[in-house]
């Protein structure tokens, strides 16, 4: 028996020494736990983010060196030992890695247990893996203080071959830290979850079912760069079967048991690894004579070809694919992917305290004003008065449910701005916002700093909805609005 903690963990993009200590709060807090762990789990680039591109030369470093910041951090959080498992950009013999590393904390017999160096790394897509690192050129499985496990990071699960080496290997469980980030909000019918979501899961089922093996896939959490890891990490058992999953969009410390007799039972049922073992050295040798081109001697003569007697295909035009409709969405997922991407994006990751929106008037700022109000709260959103005339153009149907939803009313909100000092300062700013947002940035340098812009790619009224999130520099003229308040616009127009 193995007392499991997935740790779906939501790093500070580039902030090695914050995320490590945010790792030692995790040690502590399983170390309370009636049954603390033997292994904790957490995902790829863990420490650091996935998204670094070059900044991988500067934070890249040593297994061992990681090696003894976790045993420190550890040691200081009272926890009992414990083996960890997590993704980290490594640097060995002089070359860049995307490593996770295996390593067994406190006790008498502490240190790395493994280090597997990612073998398949995606290059297609948002991903450009390498441009900055090198593939690895192993899988094996490793002993640890419970039994025998293997890590794959992130793609190198979607290779057969490699979680069928893990297993040929004697891997008992499957550890897979993953940085996928997410893809696919479809129609109602998959849950609330993003459709890449579902793939991992069957994907680490197929690896399970087919192997009798334990697999546990641990997700990033958190938004880089508009690109948005939602967590969801699941632990499957021999027989295929999902036996838990972590929460969407936040961080969590699962924990789940994992009972190695039922390796036993699934195999004894289902013996798919041991006829593997049995038919692997004919189909190797097989494979090897097919490269050498001929057949071993004393093999039977090849049978001669046979003419085929199908049927060469029809020369008929094919019909066209059905068109995709785009407005197919689940809109509840849709909608929590935007609030947590604003709350990511204006409270974790900048720490503003206030938002002022501007508004146009038309129904995409509209739905940016509801879900930052979402996100956010009501009582950290402020509009200015430029923006309240264009609100008195909205149809009937939609300025009562804005309203709603607010809180505001025409009074509370022209109070609020002048309060502010905003209607003074900043009056033109709307009026340029509803030409082109990046006119504000041309036309008054200094006054609006952008410094972060995502394309979310959900379509809306067949529109591309985008959002930009800028930052606001010190008034002296206006000391309700400091560094901490952030402008949020709503913007239909093309990015900048």
């Amino acid at each position: 028996m193995l007392t499991l903690a997935i740790a779906q963990f939501r790093p500070d993009k580039g902030a090695y020494a914050r995320n490590l200590a945010r790792l030692g709060e995790v040690f502590k807090e399983v170390g309370q736990w009636p049954d603390p762990p033997g292994l904790v789990v957490a995902p790829e680039s863990a420490l650091t983010g996935y998204f670094l591109e070059g900044g991988v030369r500067d934070l890249a470093l040593p297994a061992e060196q990681l090696f003894q910041d976790l045993a420190r951090v550890h040691a200081e959080s009272g926890a009992p030992p414990l083996d960890i498992s997590l993704g980290f950009y490594e640097v060995y013999r002089n070359h860049l890695h995307n490593s996770a590393l295996y390593a067994s904390l406190g006790g008498g017999d502490a240190g790395i247990r493994h280090v597997h160096r990612k073998v398949f790394l995606p290059t297609y897509g948002v991903f450009d893996e390498e441009r900055f690192v090198e593939p690895g050129q192993e899988v094996a499985a490793f002993d640890t203080r419970w039994g025998r496990a293997a890590m794959l990071v992130c793609e190198d699960a979607w290779h057969s071959l490699a979680p069928t080496l893990a297993a040929l290997d004697g891997a008992q469980l499957i550890i897979i830290p993953s940085a996928t980030p997410a893809r696919g909000i479809t129609a109602p019918g998959n849950g609330g979850r993003p459709a890449n979501l579902d793939r991992w899961d069957r994907l680490a089922q197929g690896i399970a079912e087919e192997h009798g093996v334990f697999v546990v896939v641990t997700h990033l959490v958190g938004f880089e760069g508009g690109k948005g890891f939602v967590g969801g990490s699941v632990l499957v058992n021999p027989r295929g079967q999902a036996i838990v999953h972590a929460p969407l969009f936040e961080p969590a410390t699962v924990p789940a048991v994992i009972d190695f007799e039922e390796i036993t039972r699934a195999r004894a049922e289902t013996p798919l690894l041991s006829d593997l073992r049995l038919r692997l050295p004919h189909l190797l040798a097989s494979l090897a004579e097919g490269r050498e081109g001929g057949k071993a001697d004393g093999d039977e003569p090849e049978t001669p070809p046979v003419k085929s007697a199908i049927a060469p295909p029809s020369r008929k035009v094919p019909r066209p694919p059905r068109p995709v409709d785009s407005l197919a969405i689940d809109p509840g997922l849709t909608r929590r992917w935007l609030v947590e991407f604003i709350r990511d994006e204006v409270q974790r990751r900048r720490r503003f305290s206030k938002v002022v929106i501007g508004l146009s008037g038309g129904v995409d700022s509209a739905l940016v004003a509801v879900l930052a109000a979402e996100a956010l709260g009501k009582d950290r959103i402020e509009i200015s008065e430029g923006t309240w005339r264009r609100l008195s153009r909205l149809r009937h149907q939609t300025e009562p449910n804005l309203t709603r939803a607010l809180g505001w009313d025409r009074d509370g909100v022209m109070r609020s701005a002048l309060r502010s000092g905003w209607l003074r300062i900043h009056r033109g700013l709307v009026s340029v916002h509803d030409t082109f947002v990046k006119g504000v940035f041309e036309k008054t340098p200094g006054v609006i700093l952008p410094v972060q812009t995502a394309d979310v790619g959900v379509v809306i009224a067949k529109k591309q909805f985008r959002f930009a999130v800028a930052v606001q520099p010190k008034f002296p003229q206006a000391p309700a609005l400091n560094t901490h308040t952030a402008v949020l616009f709503g913007a239909q127009h093309r990015p900048f």
